[in-house]
């Protein structure tokens, strides 16, 4: 794979010490890979997800890597990391996390929180679908939340895993933007994606954001364990696939963070506008539907179901 060996070549000397990240879903699969992608590049790293023990060995052994880093002196200041537990399905939970999260400083964030299942819509005890929970809802939440520390950064970058140039457009955003009425997997999959783009977009254009650089990106096929709640047959149709197709999610944290490392400072390159990066790291493909009208609908109607659940 050549493109990897060149953001390997390219990245080898990426060096932050003194800057803080948030990688939400990091106990396992992609945010895994990038919360140690993050820490080798000398980032102090917070993991948020829901396994305690997971969250702790994966702190040990980010701890460890940095001490052995340390030892050869590699490094200048010496990162720190941590795990903080959250159950990101409930957007009460995501306010309470980042009212802690906000009395650091906070210079990345990084959403890779999902679902990978074939089940039919089933609503968190707030009313939304657990999928749009976690691929948008959750995510946009940690967004607004922690943006008043991403301000305060020299270089402030948001990046949100999920089907950058990939997905379709939700055609019924207007009428059923929860999908209660029309729920699919297609349909959740071109929500969650349609949405976030038409959202960071709306972030990204605020000129309070004017110094954020925003990022939504598709990984591509990862080894990882999305695919483990999915019907055994399923599995086994798709496993021969995966070992042959997919990249393992420390090889697409190389793609994924090379827009977090360059450029090392915020220009208007990257500013003012979301960024949709693809699989291996470069531009992915624009999104045709992601209109001002549809912005302003998308951004409304978040807005007023963010307000709905937390003035409840």
């Amino acid at each position: 794979m050549s493109a990897l060996r060149d953001l390997v070549a390219k990245n080898a000397n990426a060096s932050f010490p003194g800057r803080h990240a948030v990688v939400v879903g990091g106990t396992a699969g992609i945010g895994l890979g990038i919360a140690r992608r993050l820490a080798q590049a000398d980032y102090s790293v917070t993991i948020v997800g829901r396994n305690v023990t997971r969250g702790s060995e994966i702190v040990a052994e980010l701890e460890e890597a940095a001490r052995a880093k340390d030892s050869r002196g590699a490094n200048q200041q010496q990162p720190k990391f941590a795990f903080v537990q959250c159950d990101v399905s409930l957007l009460a939970n995501v306010t309470a996390v980042c009212e802690g999260l906000k009395r650091t400083s906070v210079d990345t964030l990084v959403l890779t929180q999902g679902k990978g299942s074939m089940d039919g819509r089933r609503e968190t005890p707030e009313g939304l679908d657990q999928k749009m929970a976690l691929h948008y809802f959750s995510r946009m939440l940690f967004v607004r939340q922690l943006l008043p520390s991403l301000r305060q950064s020299p270089a402030p970058r948001v990046l949100s895993v999920l089907s950058a140039g990939v997905h379709s457009q939700y055609s019924k955003y207007e009428s059923d933007f929860e999908l209660k009425e029309n729920f699919s997997i297609k349909n959740a999959a071109d929500a969650a994606g349609f949405y976030t783009d038409l959202m960071m977009e709306s972030y990204a254009s605020d000129p309070e954001n004017n110094r954020v650089a925003f990022f939504h990106a598709a990984p591509g096929v990862v080894n990882t364990e999305y695919f483990s709640e999915f019907p055994w047959i399923v599995k086994t149709l798709l496993s021969p696939l995966v070992r042959v197709l997919a990249k393992s999610s420390d090889d697409c944290a190389v793609f994924m963070t090379d827009c977090l490392f360059n450029p090392h400072k915020n220009d208007s390159s990257v500013t003012g506008h979301l960024n949709l990066i693809n699989e291996n790291g470069g531009p992915a493909k624009e999104n045709a539907f992601a209109t001002l009208a549809a912005r302003t609908v998308v951004s409304t109607k978040t807005k007023e179901i963010f307000d709905r659940i937390l003035q409840a």
